[in-house]
Protein backbone atom coordinates (compact mmCIF):
# COMPACT_ATOMS: atom_id res chain seq x y z
CA UNK A 1 0.00 0.00 0.00
CA UNK A 2 1.32 3.44 -0.86
CA UNK A 3 0.45 6.81 0.52
CA UNK A 4 0.04 9.79 -1.79
CA UNK A 5 1.66 12.94 -0.52
CA UNK A 6 -0.21 16.23 -0.55
CA UNK A 7 2.32 17.64 -2.99
CA UNK A 8 -0.35 19.43 -4.97
CA UNK A 9 -2.41 20.79 -2.08
CA UNK A 10 -1.14 24.36 -2.23
CA UNK A 11 -3.35 26.76 -4.17
CA UNK A 12 -0.26 28.60 -5.38
CA UNK A 13 1.20 25.41 -6.85
CA UNK A 14 2.07 25.67 -10.52
CA UNK A 15 0.38 23.00 -12.59
CA UNK A 16 2.73 20.31 -13.81
CA UNK A 17 2.93 19.79 -17.57
CA UNK A 18 3.36 16.22 -18.80
CA UNK A 19 3.85 15.48 -22.49
CA UNK A 20 3.01 12.12 -24.03
CA UNK A 21 4.95 11.43 -27.23
CA UNK A 22 3.29 8.89 -29.50
CA UNK A 23 2.36 8.02 -33.07
CA UNK A 24 -0.96 7.31 -34.77
CA UNK A 25 -0.40 3.64 -35.57
CA UNK A 26 1.08 2.42 -32.31
CA UNK A 27 -0.92 -0.07 -30.22
CA UNK A 28 1.56 0.32 -27.36
CA UNK A 29 0.98 4.09 -27.43
CA UNK A 30 -2.81 3.66 -27.29
CA UNK A 31 -2.52 1.22 -24.40
CA UNK A 32 -0.12 3.53 -22.54
CA UNK A 33 -2.46 6.49 -23.02
CA UNK A 34 -5.46 4.49 -21.78
CA UNK A 35 -3.58 3.40 -18.65
CA UNK A 36 -2.34 6.93 -17.96
CA UNK A 37 -5.83 8.39 -18.39
CA UNK A 38 -7.31 5.68 -16.15
CA UNK A 39 -4.72 6.51 -13.50
CA UNK A 40 -5.45 10.24 -13.68
CA UNK A 41 -9.21 9.64 -13.61
CA UNK A 42 -8.94 7.54 -10.44
CA UNK A 43 -6.48 9.87 -8.66
CA UNK A 44 -8.27 13.22 -8.58
CA UNK A 45 -5.76 14.63 -6.09
CA UNK A 46 -3.11 14.31 -8.81
CA UNK A 47 -5.04 14.88 -12.02
CA UNK A 48 -6.25 18.35 -11.04
CA UNK A 49 -2.66 19.56 -10.91
CA UNK A 50 -1.48 18.05 -14.18
CA UNK A 51 -1.76 19.35 -17.70
CA UNK A 52 -1.39 16.42 -20.10
CA UNK A 53 -0.38 17.25 -23.65
CA UNK A 54 -0.07 14.64 -26.39
CA UNK A 55 2.33 15.14 -29.30
CA UNK A 56 2.51 13.03 -32.42
CA UNK A 57 6.20 12.67 -33.25
CA UNK A 58 5.37 12.28 -36.95
CA UNK A 59 4.50 15.99 -37.09
CA UNK A 60 7.85 17.14 -35.67
CA UNK A 61 11.07 16.11 -37.44
CA UNK A 62 13.27 16.64 -34.38
CA UNK A 63 11.00 14.60 -32.10
CA UNK A 64 10.75 11.90 -34.76
CA UNK A 65 14.54 11.59 -35.03
CA UNK A 66 14.96 11.47 -31.27
CA UNK A 67 12.09 9.15 -30.30
CA UNK A 68 11.06 7.15 -33.38
CA UNK A 69 12.16 3.86 -31.83
CA UNK A 70 11.04 4.65 -28.30
CA UNK A 71 7.38 5.73 -28.29
CA UNK A 72 5.42 6.01 -26.15
CA UNK A 73 7.40 8.40 -23.98
CA UNK A 74 6.08 10.49 -21.10
CA UNK A 75 8.05 13.67 -20.43
CA UNK A 76 8.00 15.98 -17.43
CA UNK A 77 9.52 19.30 -18.46
CA UNK A 78 11.59 17.61 -21.20
CA UNK A 79 12.82 14.88 -18.83
CA UNK A 80 11.82 11.27 -19.54
CA UNK A 81 9.50 9.93 -16.85
CA UNK A 82 8.29 6.74 -18.53
CA UNK A 83 9.14 4.99 -21.77
CA UNK A 84 7.45 2.13 -23.66
CA UNK A 85 5.19 0.86 -20.85
CA UNK A 86 3.07 2.59 -18.23
CA UNK A 87 4.24 1.96 -14.68
CA UNK A 88 2.26 3.50 -11.82
CA UNK A 89 5.08 3.24 -9.27
CA UNK A 90 7.63 4.87 -11.59
CA UNK A 91 5.16 7.64 -12.41
CA UNK A 92 4.50 8.35 -8.74
CA UNK A 93 8.21 8.40 -7.97
CA UNK A 94 8.86 10.82 -10.81
CA UNK A 95 6.05 13.07 -9.60
CA UNK A 96 7.30 12.66 -6.01
CA UNK A 97 3.97 11.28 -4.79
CA UNK A 98 5.27 8.20 -3.02
CA UNK A 99 6.45 8.08 0.56
CA UNK A 100 9.16 5.54 -0.35
CA UNK A 101 11.05 7.71 -2.83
Amino acid sequence: MFVLRRAFASKSFKRLRLTLLSTDHCPLCRHFKEQLEDYLNTHAEVSGSIILEEKNINSDAQLFEEYRYDVPVLLKEDEIVLMHRFNRVSLERALKLREDC
